[in-house]
């Protein structure tokens, strides 16, 4: 799901997962079932890519949610500015570039996840998960070193593990934990 669009916005392809995941879904499952419209009751998380959307969308739609968590979250994107064209895709700057579009233009935008941290002014609770021998541990620390930087109260499990399913199905049902 998310058709590797990190769950952002991309006009060029008329694909808006932000918006969908930030705001419409809200909206529709809201009409569909009897559940709360308090943004107290409201939260998101995700896995890798989905942890990357999840704080992106947190922040970006921040009056919607009070919980935001995150798993092994892809904060690539102080780095991927850097990329060059690579037969790995995980590295090819044209393939960021047709997510992310100008890659040049990306910090200090709405899917810079710190520029979003310094520009909102109501930031739900945090939590963050990752194992110690994921290859994302290191960009989580520094974004969780970012936030505390900030004095901002997060909440970081640093735990043996790797980049698996496993790891964010145990991690995520910790996060659900926190929501009681």
């Amino acid at each position: 799901c998310g058709e590797n669009s990190f769950y952002v916005d991309n006009p060029k392809a008329h694909a808006y997962y932000g918006e969908y995941v930030g705001q419409e879904l809200l909206d529709i499952t809201r009409n569909i079932f009897p559940l709360s419209h308090k943004r107290e009751d409201t939260f998101i998380a995700g896995f890798s890519m989905g942890g990357y959307g999840a704080i992106r969308n947190g922040l970006k739609y921040h009056e919607n949610f009070s919980k935001i968590g995150m798993i092994s979250a892809a904060l690539i994107t102080d780095d991927i500015v850097d990329y060059t064209d690579d037969d790995n895709v995980l590295r090819s700057r044209d393939f960021y570039e047709s997510i992310f579009g100008d890659l040049n233009k990306l910090k200090g935008s709405d899917m810079d996840p710190k520029a979003l941290i310094e520009n909102c002014n109501d930031i739900p609770d945090i939590y963050m998960a990752c194992g110690t021998d994921d290859f994302l541990f290191e960009k989580n620390v520094d974004f969780h070193d970012f936030l505390k930087a900030k004095d901002i109260d997060v909440d970081f499990v640093k735990a043996s593990g790797e980049h698996t399913w496993e790891f964010s199905e145990r991690y995520i049902k910790e996060f659900i934990k926190t929501l009681r």
